[in-house]
């Protein structure tokens, strides 16, 4: 069984690099298996699962077993963390074991390095690491430097140096249908494009009706609570369930005063009495149910209530929707009609939104042809210009169309030149 290494400083890729491996090798018929070694706290359960409370109870060793898979987990406690050598004997046989972390062990590594940091390379600090996998073109080192996006390559680098294969693979060129390990994986191309790309975008100062599928800037925040105050939700009467309680007969006398939405008055309701309110009035003082006025029988001076009223029920008390000083909207949410409605609910009339990315855009080729004109036989219509369009329309990018460039390069450079004096993208 052989032992082969991944080593690198935080967030450079390692776990990445040791699933493409993995997958790599086993794809070539070898049987792996990994070591991931964790500086942190790490449990495959939690707090609360049948198996953290057989562990917690004081069990030395849990096994957890499900239809697919079992994990044996063995308590520490007191003792020291085992090391690697004690931990390799726990494997079935295989071909290879891939190690991810324990810098300090013995087992030839690679040093994974996406990006210099102040602390240097591992390799100059650390025994027996035997190459660098990296996208940098110069690393200031005399180990075998691998192309991080080469998965094929790194891995006859593993297999040569374990034995397990003496001699290089042959393999095939890149072609379209079957490409060869040349060529970047999508996930290598776009964490490069997210290393390039500058978020950094302006925003504006928008009326309310105006921000609709923008990005909001600022967070907002509501400055009071809403509802500002406790009101009623439906055209009915209020009064306190605890007085209906103590009437037999379920009826109530009717305050000569009411309710209405608006008004400025603060009412309150007379002991063993009901008041009629309208929907959106504030709740009378005293008052903690509203019955709706289609299922009470009113007489001159009195209501009769039905037996099976809900107590507490039809009004909303002050603050139920959001408190003040809470967030309502989160920085980077794109505003829908609903925003729109809590925006204004809050009585919020311009929000801080940042500016639509500007996106230029053009197709490039002698043998491409707008649509609607007369097309030769080694032509082709402008496909991709309106796929493209219409995509970041969807994305709510202000785009800019430039047509379709001849394939020149005098050409093509102004038009960049031009496109990037007040573009975002290209």
């Amino acid at each position: 069984m052989k032992v082969f290494g991944v080593v690198g400083w935080k967030n450079n890729g390692k776990t990445t690099l040791v699933e493409r491996l993995i997958s790599q090798l086993t794809s070539m018929g070898y049987k792996v298996s990994s070591v991931k070694h964790a500086h942190h706290n790490v449990d495959i359960d939690e707090p609360g699962r049948d198996s953290y409370r057989h562990r917690a109870a004081g069990a030395k060793q849990t096994l957890l077993a499900t239809q697919h898979r079992w994990a044996l987990m063995r308590e520490h406690r007191e003792q020291d963390p085992p090391n690697l050598e004690q931990l390799l004997p726990l494997f079935e046989p295989c071909d290879i074991v891939i190690v991810e972390g324990y810098k300090g062990a013995a087992h030839p590594k690679l040093e994974i390095i996406r990006h210099l940091n102040k602390e240097g390379l591992l390799a100059d600090q650390m025994p027996n690491i035997v190459a660098l996998v990296t996208d940098q073109p110069h690393l200031p080192s005399d180990l075998p430097q691998l192309d991080l996006n080469n998965i094929q390559q790194i891995t006859d680098f593993v297999l040569q140096h374990t034995g397990l294969v003496t001699t290089p693979a042959v393999h095939e060129v890149n072609d379209c249908y079957s490409p060869a390990q040349q060529l970047q994986t999508a996930e290598t191309v776009w964490q490069g494009m997210q290393a390039l790309a500058s978020t950094q975008v302006k925003s504006q100062t928008l009326a309310l009706d105006q921000c609709m599928n923008r990005r909001l800037a600022e967070a907002l925040t509501t400055p009071y609570d809403s509802p500002r105050f406790d009101n009623a939700a439906v055209d009915g009467y209020a009064f306190n369930c605890n007085d209906l309680i103590q009437q037999p007969d379920a009826t109530l006398p009717l305050m000569a005063t009411e309710a209405n939405a608006g008004g400025s008055e603060k009412l309150s309701l007379k002991q063993g009495y009901c008041m009629r309110v309208l929907t959106g009035a504030q709740m009378p003082k005293g008052a903690n149910t509203v019955v709706m006025q289609e299922d009470v029988h009113l007489t001159n001076d009195s209501v009769t209530f039905p037996s099976h009223y809900k107590a507490h029920s039809n009004w909303r008390p002050q603050g139920e929707d959001v408190k003040a000083g809470e967030v309502i909207i989160n920085q980077g949410q794109l505003i829908r009609p609903q925003d729109i409605g809590l925006a204004a609910a809050v009585g919020q009339a311009q929000l801080r939104v940042y500016n639509k990315v500007r996106v230029a855009l053009f197709s490039t080729g002698n043998e491409v042809y707008e649509l609607g004109q007369e097309l030769p036989e080694d032509g082709i219509y402008d496909v991709n210009r309106y796929l493209l369009k219409a995509l970041l329309t969807s994305l709510h990018c202000e785009v800019t169309d430039l047509g379709i460039l001849a394939d020149d390069f005098s050409t093509i450079r102004t038009a960049l030149d031009s496109a990037s004096q007040d573009h975002q993208l290209i």
